[in-house]
């Protein structure tokens, strides 16, 4: 087979087309948190409960769990969730809680430091620590054993400190996804993602030269700010706060992404065209790399917290959640026909 009907295969194996928007009412939602998806489910956190809500593909709900408090099965937060064959893996700072699709306790395992984001994979964990130097905070990625013993150090990025005298306000995606490899956004040296092996090899990176950065604008600044000021411990230390916050000429293009079973990648950018956000779809299977522009609804929310995101994508599905002007929450779903 030659490079033009290997590169016609790939181009034809990657262009999707929307079809058939489905909507379904999320009654028991309250404040919808972080969702993803495998073949079979689709799973929302509700921030206001604290609780962890399992749906069918077509809307019906499953299963609702979750407790706030120190005992087996419950957690102070969700600070990451996973989806296996039969088990979703919750990690709250220092315990990784492991329930049947049902919600009943499997096992818990009780960890000696915070890790965050932790993800299983076929040799160990994958999460963040959050060291102190000076006034500095550096996040880095580890790969544990399964005694979540340091194993390998993957990457690691200096963040905005309250301790130090400028605080970034532009928010940097460094979120990490996991379906058969890990996939790390890093957005502080511009467009990239990297794909690792679960030894932690690095395998691939995608970037986009096209989509690097976004302007910030005044109306952008003065969103932010009046977002700070509406925090209660920044309201309550506003004048020893505000000289602090500093905005950058640029950020980067790309505010969140969500990664399917299969290694199809969905990109969420703040890029704008006919007044809607611009999504990018990548197939990380694909032969030849091809970036396929998608528009999703305007009215999904962006978010600036890890904690926080209202779309995903599965093998041929993208989901995301749409509030209504009475504050009802829906799950709508929208088919990927190639």
């Amino acid at each position: 087979m030659n490079k033009t009907i290997l590169f016609l295969c790939s181009f034809f194996m990657l262009v999707h087309n929307i079809h058939s928007n489905k909507s379904f009412p999320l009654k028991s939602i309250y404040n919808p948190g972080f969702m993803l998806t495998n073949s079979e489910k689709v799973v929302v956190t509700d921030t206001k409960n604290n609780t962890l809500h399992i749906f069918h593909l077509e809307g019906k709900e499953l299963s609702t769990f979750g407790k706030t408090g120190q005992g087996p099965g419950e957690w102070t937060n969700i600070d990451s969730v996973q989806l296996l064959a039969d088990e979703i893996v919750v990690s709250s700072a220092s315990k990784v809680l492991f329930f049947n699709y049902m919600g009943k306790l499997i096992k818990e395992k009780k960890l000696i430091k915070d890790i965050y984001g932790i993800k299983k994979s076929k040799n160990g964990w994958f999460g963040y620590e959050i060291e102190e130097n000076n006034h500095e905070l550096t996040r880095v990625l580890y790969q544990y054993q399964d005694d979540f013993k340091k194993n390998n150090k993957i990457f690691e990025e200096t963040l905005p400190s309250p301790l130090s005298s400028n605080i970034e306000v532009v928010e940097h995606c460094s979120r990490i996804e996991y379906s058969k490899c890990l996939f790390l956004a890093n957005t502080r040296s511009g467009f990239l993602i990297s794909e690792y092996a679960d030894t932690g090899e690095k395998l691939k990176e995608f970037s986009n030269k096209n989509v690097q950065r976004v302007n910030v604008t005044s109306k952008f600044k003065e969103y932010m700010l009046n977002e700070l000021k509406s925090a209660p411990e920044i309201a309550k230390n506003w004048e020893m706060l505000k000289n602090k916050f500093f905005f950058p000429k640029y950020f980067p293009a790309f505010n969140d992404f969500a990664v399917s079973e299969n290694g199809l990648l969905l990109i969420r950018t703040y890029l704008e065209k006919n007044g809607k956000n611009i999504y990018y779809l990548i197939n990380n299977n694909a032969q030849t790399k091809y970036w396929r522009e998608i528009e999703l609804p305007e009215n999904i929310k962006y978010f600036y917290n890890p904690m926080f995101r209202h779309f995903c994508v599965g093998k041929d599905m993208v989901f995301y959640i749409l509030e209504d002007s009475e504050g009802n929450f829906s799950l709508n779903k929208i088919r990927l026909v190639k």
